[in-house]
């Protein structure tokens, strides 16, 4: 099951049609939760009592999202999530996601600007930090889904043993799924830096880092590869979502190993700008440190 979390907001609601498309390719269903603060969400609601306040925004909570998944092509589930004293809103969302046994967690960034944590949000951020199961988030210029069934998904990485603890995340939630459901393009991006090989020997080594990947990847499902060389002076990011453009791919993937935590960011400067950037949504897995 795919957990989608919402605030009400448009932008919220933007996610909800990825969630949907990635629950059709996995074979699972979804629950759409909101959080309920009584403490912040129902000062302006009149009521004899705290309690009969929040059960009335609770109600009116529950009609919209169910409004809202009205029609969906997955079986879907609504919740209004009690935030607990001394609880923060992401650590709500992970206690229902943990209570629900999602696989996935999937939510919207507010995405203000590149080199803010705003880019993100201190709720998704937090997510991130905390989380044992991947985010799916949407970013300021995600668009939404156009393809159809296999989901395709482009798995990024850098070579590095971090990168490569996606691979337990990338199990565990294809875990199930049908073999026709998914596809798989594991990327690497490189960029040839003075005293390195030529070329077409980088070229080749990034080659068998990638089959080497491919053999501990889930292998029921197709797997492609796919070594590009950065054109000089392009960031990395441009890179992978140039890649996942031309590909027409459902999602990108990436773990994340940056630590920042002045910034209180969780990711490297790759995955903070391609979730900034991207049309594309982005599954953010945190990497073994």
């Amino acid at each position: 099951m795919i957990l989608v979390t919402t605030d009400g907001s448009r932008r919220a609601k933007l996610v909800l049609p990825h969630a949907v498309h990635l629950a059709q390719a996995l074979g699972v269903g979804l629950r759409l939760i909101r959080v309920l603060d009584p403490r912040a969400d129902v000062a302006d609601e009149y009521a004899p009592t705290v309690a009969e306040a929040t059960e009335r925004v609770a109600t009116r909570w529950r009609s919209e999202m169910q409004s809202a998944v009205t029609g969906l092509s997955v079986p879907t589930s609504v919740e209004v999530v009690m935030k607990e004293r001394r609880e923060d809103l992401a650590d709500a969302i992970l206690r229902a996601a943990m209570t629900a046994r999602a696989r996935m967690i999937a939510m919207s960034t507010r995405g203000a600007g590149l080199v803010s944590t705003a880019v993100l949000g201190s709720v998704a951020t937090t997510a991130l930090r905390k989380s044992s199961v991947p985010l799916l988030l949407t970013g300021p210029k995600t668009r939404p889904p156009t393809g159809s069934l296999p989901a395709h998904l482009l798995i990024t990485t850098d070579g590095s043993g971090a990168a490569e603890s996606i691979l337990p995340a990338l199990r565990d939630t294809l875990a199930g799924a049908p073999a026709d459901g998914v596809r798989l393009t594991l990327f690497r991006a490189y960029a040839a830096k003075a005293g390195d090989p030529d070329a077409a020997t980088t070229a080749e080594r990034c080659q068998q880092q990638l089959n080497a990947f491919k053999r501990r990847a889930p292998r029921r499902f197709p797997i492609a590869t796919e070594v590009r060389d950065q054109r000089r002076g392009q960031d990395a990011y441009r890179t992978i979502v140039a890649a996942a453009r031309e590909q027409g791919v459902s999602a990108i993937w990436i773990a994340t190993h940056g630590h920042s935590f002045r910034r209180r960011i969780l990711l490297g400067s790759v995955a903070l700008s391609t979730v900034g950037e991207s049309p594309i949504p982005v599954i953010l897995t945190r990497a073994a440190m």
